[in-house]
């Protein structure tokens, strides 16, 4: 063979092998690396009936049954249904961006120690999330600490650019681009909405208080509800009353407390609330109140009013669910309210009329 051939079959060699090489790197390449893809399958979702996420000394349980999910440390109470599918959106949508280290003793670093992995606790253990199937963990995951951002401007601070997740119990650390925070306080999950109506369908509305009573009617969904009983020189103020509409619409709390004798005795009545719909579903509840002193520096007659949302009945003329849902729960819990929900509903006709020009 002549010193040209040779020198064309050693090149040819050369450029075999480094595809070879190639091929072979990218046969050994995982077919299953979890870069690029989202941090739990969407199928999941379908399968799962408890959710557990923890941060080391607090703990969350949410169970499904008949169809809900319920907040196990709240006595069952319903869990918000729009904080559940955005935490199950986030873990089945957000994407792994990239492999950051596989060394063990770096997890403290990140955040995303189990508590039975850390030492000393507050800061390198991360909030974990389990989901579960018929008792049996189908995936869990950590979320630990943000990436921070790095302005080019000295006096912009640094803002949280991302999260450091851990997936299993694997020591490999991946970066999620987007901020991760899993909620774990209770209060946080109460389903905040108890009741939903068409606000076109309310035919009357009455507020009754110890000392007088604002009644709203009409004659159809085709007209406006309008106070009753005005003088010559009043007329309803239609904003105000389109507001109140709006609240009865999607009838919300702040929070949900068991009922009990203790507190229940320490609660005034403040208002009545009557709804009645065209196709003759009712609703009432109450507005009470606990009045407590707290004796300041500065103001010793301070007071402290708390509101609260008592459920009286709710009765559906059709089979409406959720009403007869939230009726049974009216029997177990009171609705603590925030001040400008209770404004709301403590409202007198003063509010809702204006003088006639």
């Amino acid at each position: 063979m002549s010193k040209r051939n040779l020198i064309i079959a050693a090149a040819l060699l050369i450029i075999i092998a480094i595809f070879v090489n190639l091929y072979s790197k990218k046969n050994k390449r995982p077919g299953d690396s979890p870069i690029g893809k989202q941090i739990a399958r969407i199928e999941l979702v379908e399968t799962i009936d408890e959710i557990v996420i923890e941060k080391q000394e607090t703990a969350l349980h949410l169970h499904k049954k008949a169809h809900r999910w319920l907040i196990t440390e709240k006595n069952e109470f319903p869990a918000n249904t729009q904080k559940l599918v955005e935490l199950l959106d986030s873990i089945t949508t957000y994407r792994l961006a990239a492999l950051v280290t596989k060394d063990k003793d770096r997890l403290a670093h990140f955040g995303l120690l189990l508590n039975e992995e850390a030492k000393n606790g507050e800061g390198t253990t991360g909030t974990q999330l389990v989901l579960k199937s018929k008792g049996k963990v189908v995936f869990k995951m950590i979320a630990g600490k943000n990436r921070d951002s790095v302005s080019s401007n000295p006096n912009l601070p640094s803002r949280p650019d991302g999260t450091y997740v851990r997936i299993g119990e694997t020591a490999a650390v991946y970066l999620v681009k987007e901020n991760i925070n899993f909620e774990t306080q209770l209060d946080a999950w109460v389903q905040k909405v108890l009741i939903t109506m068409n606000k076109d369908q309310i035919k009357s509305v009455q507020f009754e208080s110890p000392g007088s009573r604002l009644r709203f009617e009409r004659e159809n969904s085709d007209k406006k509800l309008l106070v009753t009983d005005l003088s010559s020189s009043e007329i309803t103020d239609e904003e105000a009353v389109k507001e109140m509409l709006d609240e009865l619409e999607t009838l919300s709390v702040y929070n949900a407390i068991q009922r009990n004798s203790d507190l229940e005795n320490r609660l005034g009545l403040k208002s009545e609330i009557s709804v009645t719909l065209f196709d003759g579903s009712k609703l009432n509840f109450q507005i009470l109140v606990k009045t407590e002193k707290k004796t300041l520096e500065k103001d010793k007659d301070n007071v402290v009013e708390t509101h609260y949302l008592n459920l009286l009945s709710a009765s559906p003329a059709g089979k409406n669910a959720d009403w007869k849902e939230i009726n049974e729960l009216g029997k177990s819990w009171l609705f603590e309210l925030e001040k400008w929900q209770a404004t709301n509903w403590l409202k007198t006709k003063k509010d809702f009329t204006k003088a006639r020009k």
